[in-house]
């Protein structure tokens, strides 16, 4: 695993994964060889680095051709983007709210395709969890248990289908990288 934090990597460290190996770098200077991986994971990083371009770049060149990668980020085009909306409108509770929602940047599926179009051609998206925050404390009452029977069901379903890709609270994408210009 690649992250910033020190005390992220001592954490996995201590989580006990022996065939992992962990280094601290930059996202936007991968420290690894041209084509070294066949799959990479990039979850949850894009919304908060601070060159989102430059970090498509690095995993488009880590990534063997015909290699995978998969990214998620926060689907801010769903029940979020109303406390967004109010909270940068300078409504109290809504920045309070917000403050809660540790990341740098607004994001979004059209945001994330936006970005990776360069560097991958998107093969599948994945609206997850396309209900709103907190109805999974709705599993704890036997009688309220059904809602989320509903929900988790359409979204296993349409999740993969727009509008449900933009009504996730976040978004997976598989991408397979573009050919550069000095593969065949």
């Amino acid at each position: 695993g690649v992250d910033i934090s020190s005390s992220a990597l001592e954490t996995a460290r201590q989580r006990g994964l022996e065939q992992a190996s962990f280094t601290r770098a930059w996202a936007e200077a991968l420290p690894f060889a041209d084509s070294s991986f066949d799959i990479v994971l990039c979850c949850e990083v894009l919304e908060h680095v601070d060159d989102p371009p430059r970090v498509a770049e690095e995993l488009r060149r880590v990534l063997r051709p015909g290699g995978l990668l998969v990214a998620s980020v926060p689907g801010y085009t769903n029940v979020y983007a109303v406390p967004f909306a109010l909270a940068k409108a300078g409504l109290p509770w809504a920045q309070r709210y917000m403050r809660l929602q540790v990341t740098d940047r607004w994001t979004s599926y059209p945001w994330l395709r936006r970005l990776l179009r360069q560097h991958f051609h998107i093969t599948e998206a994945v609206g997850v969890r396309a209900h709103p925050p907190g109805m999974e404390r709705l599993d704890q009452w036997r009688k309220t248990r059904w809602v989320n029977s509903i929900f988790f069901s359409v979204e296993q379903r349409l999740g993969h289908t727009l509008p449900w890709v933009l009504a996730g609270s976040h978004v997976i994408v598989f991408a397979r990288p573009k050919p550069t210009v000095e593969e065949p």
